[in-house]
């Protein structure tokens, strides 16, 4: 099994672990790449923004990373299915992917949601009282979650509550 690790932030993806930002290796051995990656529309100051999240393709085989600013690069057979054109007021700090890869959400700090080829199911109205840190998607793809940093849940689509630590 290989270990392969040169980043500070890294990501556990089924079996392997892919890093962020630094050339990734997953448990099969297999290396898909390091930044700078195929991506969409790169921008220059795409390379100014940090890698903040990333979610892996169904098949293991591939992810995305997006940036602080919602530049999408992507690795392996992920598709490129959109970025934010225009940076964000808040940064953006996770991802998520449809249950099928086909595509994904972008949850900035104050919980704006930007989809690309995934249904919109809302964002929060007004910014929480501590800044998101996380989202995910339901196993059917109809509804996602947003955590904040104290562990405020915020729930959408066919998701549930099923409390909070706050």
């Amino acid at each position: 099994m290989s270990r392969r690790i040169n980043s500070m932030a890294a990501a556990r993806v089924g079996l392997g672990v892919i890093a962020i930002g630094a050339a990734a290796t997953v448990a099969s051995g297999v290396s898909y790449a390091s930044i700078p990656a195929r991506s969409g529309p790169v921008h220059k100051s795409a390379s100014a923004s940090p890698i903040v999240a990333m979610a892996s393709t169904p098949d293991g085989k591939g992810y995305w990373f997006a940036t602080a600013k919602g530049h999408i690069y992507r690795y392996g057979d992920a598709k490129f299915l959109g970025s934010v054109k225009t940076a964000p007021a808040s940064p953006i700090v996770a991802m998520s992917r449809t249950p099928l890869g086909t595509g994904y959400w972008l949850v900035t700090a104050k919980g704006s949601v930007f989809t690309y080829k995934a249904k919109s199911y809302g964002s929060l109205s007004k910014a929480p009282g501590s800044p998101v840190v996380a989202m995910a998607s339901t196993p059917d793809g109809k509804g996602y979650w947003i955590v904040t940093a104290k562990g405020h849940i915020y729930h959408y689509g066919d998701a549930k509550n099923w409390g909070s630590v706050t």
